[in-house]
């Protein structure tokens, strides 16, 4: 089960938010074995995000966690995408949309315990 969980500077209305979240559910199959019938994506605006002691006018930080392993191929094919995507989508300058991903060994959802071995 992929989680999305995304930051963004500006204020976004519903139908913003609503149009990044089905984008990332496209975009999350671009990673083998992912899929957006497991994807759940939060999305919140109205952060502040600073680099290197300043505030970033128009940015996104979008954090991206996984159960068990995905490629590196995978990984950048979705982040390049993705990045692009909410640029456009959200009228972000792509230089201020930052990604990380975590790979879990553990994962909990709907009553359920999951390692990635049985992933």
């Amino acid at each position: 089960m992929p989680m999305i969980n995304l930051q963004v500077s500006a204020t976004l209305s519903s139908e913003d938010k609503n149009n990044a979240a089905k984008e990332l559910g496209r975009l999350i199959n671009l990673m083998p074995g992912r899929s957006e019938k497991y994807l759940m994506v939060s999305i919140n605006d109205g952060y502040t995000h600073y680099l290197a002691g300043a505030e970033l006018e128009r940015s996104a930080f979008m954090d991206l966690r996984l159960l068990g392993h995905e490629s590196e191929e995978g990984q950048e094919k979705f982040v390049v995408a993705a990045q692009a995507a909410l640029s456009k989508l959200l009228d972000i300058p792509i230089g201020n949309i930052y990604t990380n991903i975590l790979e879990m060994p553990h994962w909990g959802a709907r009553g359920i315990y999951e390692t990635a071995r049985n992933f």
